[in-house]
């Protein structure tokens, strides 16, 4: 019964809860941006989340994965949408 409950209990659950946080705050930046005209709120929102995705204890490939994904998702969305 006692290795039932380890078992249970020793999920991959992060330790460190300030990547979720991160990507978060990263993902109200994204969203933000989507009216070009917040786009001078949005960056400093977006900036924060990379910065707190990097202070996290993650690896350093998933840091880089999660800070560029949803600005070259932004950039395709602006292509597709604005034409640019």
């Amino acid at each position: 019964m006692e290795e039932y409950l380890k078992a249970v209990n020793n999920t991959n659950k992060p330790k460190n809860k300030r990547h979720i946080i991160g990507i978060t705050i990263q993902l109200i930046g994204t969203f933000l941006s989507l009216t070009p005209y917040l786009l001078a709120f949005s960056i400093p929102i977006y900036l924060i989340g990379v910065a707190i995705i990097f202070s996290s204890s993650i690896d350093r490939k998933s840091q880089v994965i999660l800070s560029i994904l949803p600005f070259v998702f932004l950039v395709i969305l602006y292509i597709g949408i604005y034409n640019l």
